[in-house]
């Protein structure tokens, strides 16, 4: 029924499900309608009765409930006048607008409502089998996008359970799921052959979309003077949900979504999820479910020691493949976030889509700390001459007060140009920060690839750095430092039009190495190193 047919007074049924997986209708007054409420879209004003409503007001997952006039669907039920109602008054989305998203015309840019009466129903966003802490933290996040997060569980599957999947059935949409999943669920509107509408308002209206549609299980409504909700868990995947728009989602009945494998094990225990492919939630999803792990082997603060492990593969590249090692009180989160970031980047690079295939997590923790410092170095002389060796002795000392020596050895090229070098010796991270901060060039990718490699040659927690530059002008092409090349070389590739390819730089890395530890290294050193030129001999005269 097009909006123009709506008048005060009529009255109508809506469909939901209170319990369990039935149907059951309720009764639905129109009040009126508020032309562009939104910029070019109505909202239906209407006054709901029947069931539990009296008792709970306008219930978080009932938002996509069909409503019905004269056996003709008007649109779903979508919005709530705030908290704290006396009487369960609705929003109710058009269903000529959500049947936009079906053609997908459905492009518009999120709308701010803050400030209006009509707020849309949160979400309830059924999160289980994360500890508290995590628990807490997806709360947080997912909060600000007018989700309502809940504790849930599974269902025990039994015959006397079916669904008969029809407008008004329960859906869920999911993020992850596995040995930990994240839910939000709503009502189904409107199916169309295998083409199906749910919500009647944004998911988290990012557009083109691939999750998972499932039947859901609605265990009771919990009444709340400021927000009921229903208390649900979800059953069986059934479709994919392929639209996120501001009307409601859209998504495709009997398909399967593409969802990310991941593999985590700790110690000796292992656990298995799949995770939505998403360019702004998958490496946060992953990371939750990382840190879930981790809390419920070991405890949440005090000295302990994480081993990591990663390997993203990617579909048609190379896999990345990532270790790193963490000791303080804060292991947990440091390798939380070594996770995440990498994964990020990848999915949000300016080059192509990052198709990730699956990814595998292995993590070794002890409740230990295994930390060294670099105390002291020394070199076997102050001055040295083209061609000679440097040899550099580190000493580390543990937080168990045992000395460790480490020692490395470098022969400085016969042509070198350079008199004045600079050795840095630190942690294998905190080198790469340095380099960042001296060599952004290095770190600029070029495309895809070089993301790639600029990702695998990250330094690790337990390595040391040691890293030999020289101050002087040089070249670097895409991003590789050439220091040598002789001046007029210099001069004729500063004239090519290589623009962004080429950069002249001020230092220059002559010599690179890490060396692994058994330990998490703190502490950096730099040493100034002098190298005597040889005097050119001036011509004699005839």
């Amino acid at each position: 029924m097009p909006v123009s047919e709506i008048k005060p007074g009529m009255k109508g049924k809506g469909k939901t499900v209170f319990i369990g997986t039935e149907v059951s209708e309720f009764d639905v007054e129109i009040l009126g309608v508020m032309e562009n409420y939104f910029p070019k879209r109505d909202i239906i004003l209407a006054k709901l009765s029947g069931g539990p409503l009296k008792k709970t007001g306008v219930i978080s997952g009932m938002s996509g409930s069909p409503v019905y006039i004269n056996g003709k669907l008007i649109g779903a039920i979508s919005y709530r006048f705030g908290s704290f109602q006396k009487e369960p008054m609705a929003g109710i989305t058009p269903i000529s607008e959500m049947l936009d998203i079906i053609e997908e015309e459905g492009t518009e840019k999120p709308m701010n409502y803050r400030n209006r009466p009509l707020k849309f129903i949160e979400t309830p966003l059924m999160i289980s089998g994360f500890e508290e802490e995590v628990f807490n933290t997806i709360a947080a996040d997912f909060e600000k996008f007018g989700f309502l997060p809940v504790s849930g569980g599974s269902v025990t599957k039994n015959d006397s359970i079916s669904v008969d999947l029809q407008p008004g059935s329960a859906v869920g949409v999911g993020l992850i799921t596995g040995d930990a999943s994240i839910f939000a669920i709503g009502t189904l509107t409107y199916i169309e052959g295998k083409k199906m509408l749910a919500f009647g308002h944004r998911f988290l209206h990012q557009g083109k979309v691939n999750l998972p549609l499932t039947t859901v299980y609605t265990h009771s409504v919990i009444p709340s003077s400021y927000s009921s909700f229903k208390m649900s868990s979800v059953m069986d995947v059934v479709g994919k949900v392929e639209a996120d728009r501001f009307t409601g989602i859209s998504g495709e009945l009997d398909a399967l979504p593409e969802l990310i494998p991941f593999s985590l094990k700790i110690n000796e225990r292992e656990y298995d999820y799949k995770v939505a492919k998403n360019k702004f939630l998958t490496s946060s999803l992953i990371g939750y479910a990382t840190g879930s792990a981790i809390y419920s082997l070991l405890k949440l603060y005090g000295d302990f020691t994480i081993v990591s492990d990663l390997t993203v593969f990617i579909k048609g590249e190379k896999s990345l493949h990532l270790k790193n090692f963490f000791s303080s009180d804060v292991a947990l989160f440091q390798t939380q976030n070594s996770i995440v970031r990498p994964i990020s980047r990848l999915l949000n690079n300016e080059f192509k889509e990052a198709n990730i295939e699956k990814v595998i997590l292995r993590l070794s923790a002890t409740e230990e700390k295994a930390t060294a410092s670099i105390e002291n170095v020394k070199l076997n002389k102050d001055r040295f001459n083209p061609g000679d060796t440097i040899n550099i002795k580190l000493f580390l000392k543990s937080d168990r007060n045992e000395l460790d020596e480490k020692s490395i050895s470098w022969k400085i090229p016969e042509g070198i140009k350079y008199d004045q070098l600079k050795i840095i010796i630190s942690s294998g991270d905190s080198l790469t920060l340095l380099e960042q901060k001296h060599f952004p060039h290095r770190f600029k990718p070029r495309n895809f690839e070089h993301l790639l490699e600029i990702l695998q040659d990250q330094g690790a927690n337990n390595e040391i750095g040691i890293e030999i530059i020289a101050k002087g002008e040089g070249i670097s092409i895409d991003g590789y430092d050439l220091p040598s090349l002789p001046p007029s070389f210099q001069k004729i590739l500063k004239s090519t039009r290589l623009t962004g390819r080429i950069n002249t730089t001020q230092m220059c890395s002559i010599f690179r190495k890490r060396i692994e530890t058994e330990y998490s290294i703190s502490g950096s050193h730099i040493l100034d190193v002098t190298v005597k030129q040889k005097k050119k001999l001036k011509k004699e005269s005839k």
